[in-house]
């Protein structure tokens, strides 16, 4: 939780809120799979040649897309 914290942005319910989301961080294979796990992967249009990223999922945990919204809009800030 220190390492998080240390971080801009984040706060003490910050971290609290992705430890108590996220667990053991060794149950995911890699960065990829923790990103599936939150939601926060961008959504993915493929048509053959053409490829276009979209907006977040939204598939996840709502809490952890709640917690990375708000640090975004406290860093733009």
């Amino acid at each position: 939780m220190i390492r998080l914290i240390q971080l801009p942005g984040f706060g003490i319910t910050t971290a609290l809120t992705l430890i108590a989301a996220i667990g053991e961080i060794t149950r995911f294979e890699d960065a990829k799979h923790l990103v599936g796990y939150a939601g926060l992967g961008a959504r993915i249009h493929d048509s053959g040649l053409t490829t276009r990223t979209g907006k977040i999922t939204k598939a996840g945990r709502k809490d952890m897309r709640a917690t990375s919204q708000t640090q975004n809009s406290v860093n733009s800030q």
